[in-house]
């Protein structure tokens, strides 16, 4: 919707407040490949992209889907320092449960599936659901 504001110009707008341990806009990026990524083919060779983990996350959290075929597929980034492996679990089954149940009703809200562990108390936040991550998910969504 902003892809004519330069990312430079908002930065320099907005002034955040930088360190090196963090992005300074935002943590969390969710990224959905929707440009077809047609496998390579040679002679005697098939040749695919893959997702290679280079030991160290960009983000606190970093989402990526793509579509391959009638498929989706995606990977989960996590840091460690800030999330455990079962936390990282349990938001991919939960993302899962969340596609599964809108494709099986488009018309469907977000607020209506119903995902293993539900905050429901205002008071919660999600840190009762995904242990050590500091971050709130809003009232919109």
């Amino acid at each position: 919707a902003h892809q004519d504001l330069p990312f430079d110009q908002l930065v320099e707008a907005l002034h955040p407040e930088r360190q090196r341990s963090s992005s300074p806009l935002f943590q969390v990026l969710f990224v959905h490949q929707n440009a077809p990524m047609h496998a390579l083919e040679l002679p005697g060779l098939e040749i695919r992209p893959l997702h290679m983990q280079n030991g160290t996350s960009t983000y606190d959290l970093v989402l990526e889907t793509s579509e391959e075929g009638e498929e989706l597929t995606g990977f989960l980034e996590y840091n460690p320092d800030l999330f455990e492996a079962s936390t990282a679990e349990r938001l991919l089954a939960d993302f899962q449960t969340l596609l599964e149940a809108l494709a099986a009703e488009p018309q469907g809200k977000v607020l209506d599936v119903p995902l293993e562990e539900r905050v429901t108390a205002p008071a919660l936040d999600a840190r009762t659901l995904y242990g050590k991550a500091e971050f709130d998910f809003g009232e919109g969504f």
